[in-house]
């Protein structure tokens, strides 16, 4: 199946938001001590998502509920409305035959 540019951008920023919802539950995993943080799924859903989280997340103050990092979590909504956003202006402003 051949993919056309909007579906490619429509794809790319669907596994992003994937990629900082599977960051935020192995983050919870690891509290619990149930996953190493040397373990290699972690340490890459790490290095694919801290671009765009660490700077989100470094102006909010950190604080945890129980075994939640309630900045981890405000930074993963944050992002999931901007990629959304971006994603949503990106495909609108390419014409649809792309």
């Amino acid at each position: 199946m051949l993919l056309s540019l909007r579906g490619l951008i429509d794809l790319f920023f669907r596994l992003l938001i994937l990629c900082l919802f599977v960051r935020v539950i192995l983050s919870w995993v690891v509290s619990f001590s149930l996953m190493s943080p040397g373990n290699p799924v972690y340490r890459f859903f790490n290095r694919v998502t801290d671009p765009i989280l660490y700077p989100i997340a470094r102006r909010i103050p950190r604080t945890a509920m129980l075994a939640f990092d309630i900045g981890l979590i405000v930074s993963l909504l944050f992002s999931w409305w901007a990629l959304s956003l971006l994603d949503g202006l990106v495909l609108t402003s390419l014409p649809s035959n792309w």
